[in-house]
Formats: C-alpha cells, structure tokens, sequence
C-alpha cells in the first residue's frame, strides 16, 4: 500500500471547497496535503463495505475524468479496470504534473439500492490503513457523469467489524449531514478497453 497524499480531488470532496488561507512559509500544496491527511485519517474505516468486490466494474467509467469544483483546469485522474470488480485509479494534480495516487484501488459497493465507492487508503506515516467511502448521489447511465459526496463519520475507525460498519452508514443514509457537500465529476476522454 502506498502513502496517502490527497489534494484537490480530496479537498472538495472532504471540505467542499478548494480555497485555502495563506500559512507563512508553506506551498498551497503541502497546506492542502495536510490538511486532507488530516481529514481522511478521521473518517476512514477498518473494513471495505464488502468483504471482496462483487459488483462487476463498469467498463463505461473507464477514462480521464475532471471534477467540477477542481480550480486547477490541468489536474484530472485516470479511471482504469483493474480486474472483473475492481478499479485502480491514478490522480495526476499541481497542475496535472505530479502522480498523488498511482494505482490505488477503489470498487462499488451497494447498502441497499444506495451505491458506494471503497476508497483504499493507506498513511505510513501512523500506519493507518483501511478504506473511505464515497456515496454516489448520481450517476449518469453512459458513464459520463458522477456526483459524489464523502461519508464524514469519525466513529467508522472505532467499530469491530464490516457488519458494524455497514450498520452505521445504512443508518445515516439519508442523512444529509452525515455526508460531505457533493461534488461533481465528467469524464472528458474514454479510454479504450477490451473485453
């Protein structure tokens, strides 16, 4: 597993925005990439919503997608079928020039008729590791647009077990503060796949 070092992408799904407030002698970047650190280390879980991906990946995701609420017009992430139910996806920000995530897991899962997104996430710098979830609101049925919004509970990295975890979301799942504001995702250019 690779260190986590999320920045835009992450910075509106988690905060719903992308501005920031200037700290002498830091970069934009590393204020954001703390920052977000900080909030995904909150709010990720031990265990995915599924014990293994079962719900085969959609070959119509498969692309270069950019997100509305994304300020830096160069910065986008590369969605790609890892295996029949599972993505990786490699996050190119700082103005499309610099690989954040490279290959990092991801696939749906549904807690009723409601689909999620688990997020691998992993931070050497405590040992953290375990998944984040993204609640899809929409998704387009060409698989051109998304619209996503963090599950925001801190308690999720305290519960025993995926049973539990599960519980606690389908609990909250129509709780609107219970999630992140959602942001917005087009997919600019497919990618070719073969099936």
């Amino acid at each position: 597993m690779r260190a986590l070092f999320p920045s835009l992408l992450f910075t509106a799904l988690l905060m719903g925005s992308t501005t920031t407030v200037c700290i002498a002698q830091k970069s934009k970047e590393a204020r954001e990439d703390e920052r977000d650190v900080a909030t995904i280390s909150k709010v990720y879980a031990k265990y995915a919503l599924d014990a293994q991906p079962s719900i085969t990946a959609d070959t119509d995701l498969i692309g270069i997608w950019k997100m509305k609420e994304d300020e830096d017009s160069h910065n986008y992430f590369v969605l790609e079928r890892e295996n029949q139910n599972g993505y990786v996806f490699t996050y190119m920000n700082h103005e499309g020039a610099n690989r954040t995530f490279e290959n990092d897991p991801a696939f749906f899962s549904k807690i009723g008729n409601t689909e999620f997104i688990n997020v691998g996430y992993s931070n050497w710098w405590n040992e953290d590791h375990g998944f984040f979830f993204l609640k899809v609101i929409e998704r387009t049925p060409n698989g051109f647009e998304m619209t996503l919004a963090l599950v925001a509970d801190t308690t999720l990295k305290d519960l025993p077990d995926r049973a539990a975890v599960r519980a606690r979301i389908k609990e909250h799942l129509n709780d609107p503060h219970y999630f992140k504001k959602p942001v917005h995702f087009r997919k600019i250019l497919p990618l070719m796949y073969c099936k």
